[in-house]
């Protein structure tokens, strides 16, 4: 695509500081990231910020990125910062098994090793230039989504 997801055009500039997520957790736990979003600009504005996910240790194919998690700040002022949680569900990062059996058997789990959580106003950049916040949690084991 020309333009990544969460490109668009704005009035006004927004900086994102203080990421927090657990380091570790189990397959099933529900994450929570928490950012602060400051509006640097001189206009007051809306900002979508948004989660995505990679799971770069999967032993199946699995998207590149995926959102995860989104939530619409509305009229932050100029200098004005909020600090918004967004929750990580596990069916955001869970992988999908092959089943030679049937395709309607649900083959579908969240597997243990890096999960990469990105925060920002639009898709991560891959040269890290859009100002997205990154982290890594360990998922320490797998699990079937329908365990969870």
């Amino acid at each position: 695509p020309t333009y990544k997801f969460g490109f668009g055009l704005s009035y006004t500039t927004f900086a994102y500081s203080d990421l927090s997520v657990d380091g570790s957790a189990s397959p099933c736990d529900h994450l929570t990231a928490t950012v602060t979003v400051t509006n640097t600009g001189d206009v007051t504005s809306d900002e979508v910020v948004q989660v995505y996910v990679k799971t770069p240790d999967s032993t199946v194919p699995s998207p590149l990125i995926r959102l995860a998690a989104f939530e619409r700040l509305a009229a932050l002022t100029p200098g004005e910062s909020r600090t918004v949680s967004l929750t990580i569900s596990p069916e955001s990062h869970a992988v999908v098994y092959p089943n030679a059996e049937s395709v309607y058997v649900e083959q579908t789990a969240v597997e243990s090793g890096a999960l990469e959580v990105y925060v920002g106003g639009a898709q991560p950049a891959e040269d890290g230039a859009n100002g997205v916040l990154s982290t890594t949690v360990t998922i320490t084991g797998t699990a079937m989504l329908m365990e969870c």
